[in-house]
C-alpha cells in the first residue's frame, strides 16, 4: 500500500485511542499484514501495517469517503504457478489436399512425414506431408479398402503397411526399396464381411485383423501365414490393440465387451 497526501499515524491497536507509535510519510510504501478492523468508537477502518520493518502497528484507511491509503501503481511480474504445466506447442506439420472426398482410411507412416490413404478403387496413395504432393499409388487390393494400418518390422528395420478390403482380403505391404510393394496377400477361409480393424504388434511380427464375423485373426508378417483364429466375440469387433511388450492383445466389440488374449 501507499500513503498519499498526509503522514499516516501508526498506533499499537486499531482506534484513535491506541498508543501512538510513529508516522508513515506521504508517498511511502508499506506492507499490509492484517485487517481490516473497524473501530466502534471512531467508525474508521484500520489496517495492521509494516513500514520498513521498523514501524509495525495499526493505521487508518480513511473516513467519510476520504481515503488516506491506496494501492501502489505498479504492474507485477507474472510468475508461473507451481505445478502448472507448460502449454503444449502444437503446429501443423504438413498438409495434403485433393485426396478425395470419400471417407477412406489413412495411416501415418514412420517418421511422421508421409501418409498412406486407402481408396474405394483398391489402391493405396502415399503422399508427402511436407510438400503436399502424391508420391505414388500402389494397386493390388482389388476391392475398396476399408481398413489401413502402419507398422515397423523392428527385426529387419522395414516399414510395414496392411490394408483390408470390403471383400475380406488383406494385403501386407513392405517398404524395402523406398516404396511399398506387396509382401503377401492374405485370405482367411470362411471369413465373412469387410475387414474393419487392423493392428501390428510392437515388433511388427504379428498382424491382427477382424472382419464382419467377429473373429480375431493373427497373421505372421514374414510369410503371411494364418497363425490363429480367436473366437469369443458375439458382435462386430471395433478395435484391436497390442500391449507394449506384445504379450497380449485386447479386442473390443460393438456390444461393449473386451477380451484380452495372451500371446506366447
Amino acid at each position: 500500500m501507499e500513503n498519499s497526501g498526509y503522514p499516516n499515524v501508526v498506533r499499537d491497536q486499531p482506534g484513535t485511542s491506541g498508543r501512538y507509535l510513529g508516522e508513515i510519510p506521504p508517498g511511502a510504501l508499506f506492507t499490509v499484514q492484517a485487517g481490516p478492523q473497524c473501530s466502534t468508537l471512531d467508525k474508521i477502518v484500520w489496517w495492521q501495517v509494516n513500514y520498513n520493518n521498523t514501524l509495525i502497528g495499526w493505521t487508518a484507511e480513511g473516513k467519510d469517503g476520504d481515503y488516506w491509503l491506496e494501492p501502489p501503481n505498479f504492474v507485477p511480474t507474472p510468475t508461473a504457478a507451481v505445478g502448472t504445466p507448460a502449454p503444449l506447442n502444437v503446429t501443423v506439420a504438413g498438409t495434403v489436399s485433393n485426396l478425395g472426398s470419400y471417407g477412406a482410411p489413412l495411416a501415418l507412416l514412420e517418421g511422421s512425414q508421409k501418409i498412406a490413404v486407402g481408396s474405394p478403387a483398391g489402391t493405396v496413395v502415399v503422399a508427402d506431408l511436407r510438400t503436399n504432393t502424391r508420391l505414388y499409388e500402389t494397386p493390388g487390393q482389388g476391392g475398396a479398402i476399408t481398413a489401413l494400418t502402419a507398422g515397423m518390422d523392428t527385426r529387419a528395420s522395414v516399414q510395414l503397411l496392411a490394408s483390408g478390403g470390403a471383400d475380406g482380403v488383406l494385403v501386407l505391404w513392405a517398404n524395402t526399396t523406398g516404396t511399398f510393394t506387396q509382401r503377401a496377400r492374405l485370405a482367411a477361409p470362411g471369413a465373412v464381411g469387410a475387414i474393419g480393424v487392423l493392428a501390428f504388434s510392437p515388433d511388427g511380427g504379428l498382424l491382427a485383423s477382424s472382419a464382419g464375423d467377429g473373429i480375431v485373426r493373427l497373421w505372421d508378417t514374414t510369410n503371411g501365414a494364418l497363425l490363429s483364429s480367436l473366437s469369443g466375440h458375439t458382435a462386430l469387433v471395433t478395435s484391436l490393440s497390442f500391449s507394449a511388450d506384445g504379450s497380449a492383445l485386447v479386442s473390443r466389440d460393438a456390444a461393449g465387451s473386451a477380451l484380452v488374449w495372451g500371446i506366447r
